[in-house]
């Protein structure tokens, strides 16, 4: 068997059979061939697609040449959320702490954030809690807080990590198949009961349409159903920034204020989206047998503070400073900040989430080689946000960071708000 053949019958459009797979996956793993014929049968793969039995013989390829990792849950309903990315999006920040004070155990491996996207470990790490954790520490959060959040193993399917690298310089990043592999990969390596994806769409988003996210939602369910694994995927709108805050400790400041109910300063369609995920938890794990009970489940843990308390002993468990949390002069301290006001009086819009993105990574909020430093005090505060109504002089939107705000960067953000009457 060769590489050369592989590729050939790839672009004649014929299945792949189980030996071929596990060929290629192997030879992946061993440096046994090219990057650039790796290159080549990903772009067959691009143009010709895979059947459902191809696309289940890779995924399982890919899980089973890496480390499966399984933790006690001590007889509690374990669940793993996975968002597709997203701008300004701090769900799992929240939703973690909500889901354990509602009885679910949450193990949850998380990544970093490159390009446009942020990282919910980068966030974790801004404000001092700990995301490298052994197996055996990760366990003690397990048993004294019902969850944990940590980075990303790199022995969990580590072809993965060589196929997205090449098809990320190569222009194969949006074939539908490579992508349900390589997320589902992952998130299969994990024995957890229940997988909830949150999957993204829009201009902000890899899957520019309802459309195609559909059919994404469809190839990653047809991947659980063969490795007979409980998968809920549920399609959300990212064709603008999530809540209010883009950045790091921006976004830990957002999601707290969340959890504390202070909600003056989050935004309402972040709001509404954890709710819309928590309430599909509930029902799909049958913790709540009606939409009105899963709501008011829901609540209670937010009213009653259990969500926030929840959040600080898990804090506290990865070596965060609670203190931090619950001084009164708070935890978000940028040294300089810009505001960007209104022109004009009337409806606005923003061009687009990705544009207003781009001017956190030059702030110093993101990165775009994974060498790039963080500036955790760098982002976005939208004091407005879309097709909300606006006055000459209002403030539209604030800059952060720890170095001085240049004027391109305030000229960028400037271009990036249009006015209706």
């Amino acid at each position: 068997m060769n590489i050369i053949n592989l590729i050939n019958k790839k672009q004649r459009g014929k299945a792949l059979n189980l030996a071929e797979i596990n060929w290629f996956v192997n030879a992946v793993l061993n440096k046994t061939i090219a990057d650039y014929q790796i290159t080549a049968f990903l772009m067959a793969i691009w143009f010709k697609g895979m059947n459902p039995n191809e696309l289940f013989l890779l995924t399982k390829a890919m899980v089973d040449t890496g480390e499966i990792i399984k933790f006690n849950h001590h007889g509690k309903i374990s669940v793993d959320k996975h968002s597709t990315g997203g701008i300004g999006d701090k769900v799992s920040l929240a939703l973690v702490p909500i889901l354990t004070s509602l009885g679910f155990s949450v193990a949850k491996l998380s990544g970093r954030g490159l390009g446009y996207t942020g990282g919910t470990i980068d966030k974790l790490e801004a404000v001092g809690v700990k995301t490298e954790l052994t197996d055996q520490q990760a366990q003690a959060c397990l048993d004294k807080n019902d969850c944990f959040i940590i980075g990303q193993s790199k022995d969990i399917a580590p072809v993965d990590k060589v196929l997205y690298g090449l098809r990320d310089i190569t222009g194969t990043v949006d074939s539908l198949p490579l992508i349900a592999s390589s997320i589902m990969s992952k998130k299969l390596a994990v024995m957890n009961e229940y997988i909830f994806i949150d999957l993204k769409y829009g201009k902000g988003a890899f899957c520019k349409t309802k459309k195609i996210a559909n059919e994404l939602a469809k190839l990653m369910q047809s991947i659980a159903k063969s490795f007979k694994r409980k998968l809920s995927v549920k399609l959300s709108d990212m064709n603008q920034v999530l809540g209010k805050a883009v950045g790091n400790v921006i976004e830990v400041n957002e999601a707290v204020n969340f959890l504390k109910q202070d909600l003056d300063q989050v935004g309402q369609d972040f709001i509404d989206l954890m709710q819309t995920i928590v309430i599909n938890i509930l029902l799909k794990t049958k913790q709540a047998k009606t939409k009105q009970k899963a709501i008011e489940l829901y609540q209670d843990v937010l009213t009653s503070k259990k969500a926030w308390n929840r959040f600080l002993s898990f804090i506290e468990s990865q070596g965060g400073n609670v203190e931090l949390f619950t001084q009164k002069e708070g935890f978000f301290k940028p040294k300089y900040k810009a505001s960007i006001k209104a022109e004009k009086s009337g409806i606005l819009h923003f061009t687009d989430p990705i544009d207003l993105a781009k001017i956190g990574i030059n702030l110093g909020a993101g990165r775009m080689k994974k060498t790039d430093q963080i500036d955790p005090m760098a982002g976005l505060f939208l004091m407005k946000k879309d097709n909300e109504s606006v006055a000459v002089g209002d403030t539209v939107l604030n800059l952060y960071s720890s170095s001085p705000i240049s004027n391109e960067y305030i000229s960028a953000a400037q271009k990036t708000i249009i006015i209706n009457k």
